[in-house]
């Protein structure tokens, strides 16, 4: 029954997260986050999707709210919510390997901190599990090459 109470709270936790995202509420996004993945620490659909919030949405309506913000603020802060989205990743990697969450990973590192290297590592990190999508190991040997 707890096992089944936890899943309902954490369901109900994340339609929450999705109408603070709405919203567009970044304190209330980051919270709710929190509560659901407590709730469902194993959940890769949450974890994902949180991560993808947390890199991508929150700096951008920052970025929105705030249009005259000097660049390298944004850049700081850009790093900065790509770095928590990464965090959370990590933290559910405590698990047996995921490949979705090193292919996340990765995609984080490239588009969010154009870092190739760390990008490539992600990807080849996904690319040796079992449960790895065959383009892992391709965008791995790109990135390793150069190649764009």
């Amino acid at each position: 029954m707890a096992g089944s109470f936890r899943t309902v709270a954490a369901d109900w936790l994340w339609l929450q997260t999705n109408l603070a995202w709405e919203a567009r509420d970044p304190t209330r996004v980051r919270r709710l986050i929190d509560l659901t993945l407590r709730a469902d620490p194993g959940s890769r659909y949450f974890r994902l999707n949180s991560a993808r919030m947390l890199a991508y949405d929150l700096p951008a309506w920052q970025r929105e709210a705030e249009p005259g913000v000097p660049v390298a603020v944004r850049a700081r802060r850009r790093v900065a919510a790509a770095e928590e989205a990464l965090r959370l990743l990590e933290f559910g990697l405590r698990s047996p390997g995921d490949a979705a969450l090193h292919v996340e990973m990765g995609s984080i590192c490239l588009y969010a901190l154009g870092d190739r290297a760390r990008a490539a590592e992600c990807f080849r990190q996904a690319a040796a599990l079992p449960d790895a999508p065959d383009y892992a190991g391709r965008i791995f040997e790109r990135l390793q090459t150069g190649k764009r």
